[in-house]
């Protein structure tokens, strides 16, 4: 079967399905993680980016198929009826 997880934030996926995809993985699904962010956490910091972090967890997980929207972090609302995104 194909699984489809989407996570808004890295960490999102693991906090929301980290319990469960080892053992959809561990069940022979094919498990691909699609992150929106960018990974650069700039809201209350001067910067942190945490794709790194994101590509261990994913892979502590057992997941190797994995897809980046690279979305502003904690801006999405921009893209909102953005003809150019789209």
């Amino acid at each position: 079967m194909n699984i489809l997880i989407v996570a808004a934030h890295a960490d999102d996926e693991t906090f929301g399905a980290g319990g469960l995809i080892p053992l959809l993985v561990k069940d022979g699904n094919n498990v691909k993680i699609i992150l929106a962010s960018d990974g650069h956490i700039k809201a209350r910091t001067e910067g942190i980016y945490n794709i790194g972090a994101f590509e261990k967890a994913v892979a502590f997980l057992g997941v190797t198929d994995v897809a980046y929207l690279m979305l502003e972090d904690q801006y999405f609302d921009k893209y909102y009826n953005n003809s150019e995104f789209l």
